[in-house]
């Protein structure tokens, strides 16, 4: 509450099945499920009209944003903390691969180009999780975007 109080905003945060207090499992169509359902319930319940809605993802939530994002052309913005470009690019080291595997996952790589709304994307230069390479191709993937590269870890504490 402190943090909404201070930007003046609401804020609705959830987590996906298998994480924090949520049970299941997170699997990929679960996550977006997931981000689906938050989304429309914050459009059709509370009532918020998209182009005031500022999607933040972290890491594994980055992949749920961009997801909702490439399929919502009117929101207000979009900020990516630690992205990557998919999981077998990660895996591999390579995040700038042009060609997706079927058997990748999170292919936020492919879904990139479709977000239209202007997005953030920050990452630290020192993640040995997710190599800030990542940052940097979603940031050229990203036709409105900005980068801002930090010294900083996967994990900030």
């Amino acid at each position: 509450a402190d943090i909404a109080d201070f930007l003046k905003c609401d804020l609705l945060v959830f987590d996906y099945p298998g994480y924090g207090v949520s049970d299941g499992e997170a699997t990929e169509q679960c996550v977006y499920d997931s981000v689906e359902r938050v989304y429309k319930y914050a459009t059709d319940d509370l009532g918020y009209v998209p182009k005031d809605i500022v999607l933040i993802g972290f890491s594994l939530g980055t992949a749920a944003m961009v997801h909702i994002a490439s399929i919502t052309p009117d929101l207000g913005a979009v900020v990516l903390i630690a992205p990557f470009t998919s999981l077998w690019r990660v895996i591999l080291r390579r995040p700038n691969i042009m060609e997706s595997s079927r058997l990748d996952m999170f292919k936020n790589y492919d879904k990139a180009q479709d977000i239209k709304c202007p997005t953030l994307v920050c990452h630290g230069k020192d993640d040995t999780i997710v190599d800030h390479h990542h940052g940097l191709v979603m940031k050229e993937r990203i036709a409105n975007s900005e980068l801002f590269l930090i010294a900083a870890s996967h994990q900030v504490q």
